[in-house]
């Protein structure tokens, strides 16, 4: 840990003169005390959910019970807890709605329902990625959309509007914006957000190309919530040549800066590949998004999709005994209580299954086809001429995740 302490000095907020940023106004961990406070203000406010959903609290508490021990066996009990605040809420991961939030109860209720349905709410989506751009100023290495970019715009405003209201009518709590670069629409982004109702958090994935100060709180008025940005490599260098873009690394740094000036709570993004894996790697990449002072960090595997089809990048049991004790360090260990939250969701597939394909999460891309996720590219249907729910049914019937098991969600408390 010598090496990564060595990079974490802090400067004034500014531009350098060589172009890059340094850190300080950022989002705030909150962990120790204050998060064990905050945390059973959360817990009460589920319970009340669950009370009001059901009409009985017996039921709620038993209900919750449930979900609870299903949420210690997918994730045991040995993680630091923390929170993120930002936009005045909380987080304990970018993949679910900030507390308190419209966004948030309906995240609860969907849970609830997946453990025991009321009131006819049987939903449990909880996510919609949709690629709403095949327009792209990058050309990355690990690019699962490579063959539909740089294409003419299949999907209009008009048609995203009518996803987007579609997903909030199912009662999805999470929206994410990808493509493509949503940046290269900008003022198509902003219509959509004006447009969707309060009970959906927005976040774009983006690799940070073009963001502005004024873009970022145009983004933020019209209902934004977050920012996922892709930074695949500690070293300048070499994350501009995974991206295929001399500039990358600093319109990354550039579109972090921005988003803490309006208080936008950020997520970076890594595939890790192969060559890229080590425990060196890792935590000098985990050390610098804690300087730049985001509050999640995202690993993602390379699939061979896209740009990255037919190529042998599936990673070894070594690769994976790495992220596995990576993760394990960064999210168990006390010393790293005031670092990013990592998120490594390959681990939770490998040994759960996966709550992609219309389980929790599905991707329509920029065709408006149907899939699992955006790296099991199986059409299951055309949107824009399919039912949703036949949708829903073709993914979980046939279309699901090309790697991994789906988990079984059936059973229901007695």
């Amino acid at each position: 840990m010598a090496q990564t302490n060595r990079i974490l000095h802090r400067m004034p907020a500014k531009q350098t003169g060589n172009g890059s940023y340094s850190w300080s106004k950022t989002p705030k961990i909150i962990w120790g005390f204050r998060a064990s406070i905050i945390k059973i203000m959360l817990r009460l406010h589920i319970l009340f959910i669950a009370i009001a959903a059901y009409r009985n609290a017996r039921i709620a508490v038993r209900v919750l019970h449930k979900l609870l021990a299903e949420k210690r066996r997918i994730q045991g009990d040995s993680f630091v807890v923390r929170y993120v605040k930002a936009g005045g809420r909380y987080y304990w991961s970018f993949l679910a709605p900030g507390w308190p939030s419209p966004a948030f109860r309906q995240f609860v209720q969907n849970e609830l329902a997946r453990a025991q349905p009321f009131d006819n709410h049987s939903n449990h989506l909880q996510i919609l990625i949709l690629a709403m751009t095949r327009k792209c100023g990058l050309h990355c290495e690990h690019c699962f959309d490579w063959d539909n970019l740089d294409g003419n715009e299949l999907l209009g405003v008009a048609e995203l509007r009518q996803i987007i209201q579609d997903f909030q009518e199912r009662g999805v709590t999470q929206i994410q914006l990808s493509g493509g670069e949503p940046l290269s629409r900008f003022a198509d982004v902003l219509e959509l957000l004006r447009a969707a109702k309060p009970t959906t958090e927005f976040w774009l994935l983006s690799s940070g190309f073009g963001l502005s100060l004024k873009k970022a709180r145009l983004l933020k008025k019209a209902g934004l919530a977050g920012m996922t940005i892709s930074l695949d490599h500690w070293q300048e260098e070499a994350h501009n040549r995974f991206r295929g873009n001399e500039k990358s690394f600093y319109w990354v740094q550039k579109a972090v800066m921005k988003c803490h000036e309006i208080d936008l709570p950020v997520s970076l993004s890594l595939c890790a590949t192969g060559e890229f894996i080590s425990e060196d790697n890792l935590w000098k990449y985990l050390a610098l998004a804690k300087q730049m002072g985001v509050g999640f960090v995202r690993i993602l595997e390379p699939r061979q999709v896209g740009r990255y089809a037919q190529k042998d990048v599936d990673l070894s049991e070594t690769h994976l005994k790495i992220l596995k004790d990576f993760y394990f360090s960064a999210t168990s260990d006390n010393r790293y209580r005031d670092w990013p939250i990592v998120l490594y969701h390959g681990y939770h597939q490998r040994e759960y299954g996966c709550f992609g394909a219309g389980d929790r999460f599905l991707y329509i891309d920029s065709n408006g086809k149907v899939h699992a996720c955006p790296f099991c590219l199986t059409s299951a249907a055309d949107y824009l001429s399919t039912p949703i729910d036949e949708c829903l049914d073709k993914l979980r019937s046939g279309h699901g995740c090309l790697e991994f098991s789906q988990p079984d969600i059936s059973a229901k408390c007695n």
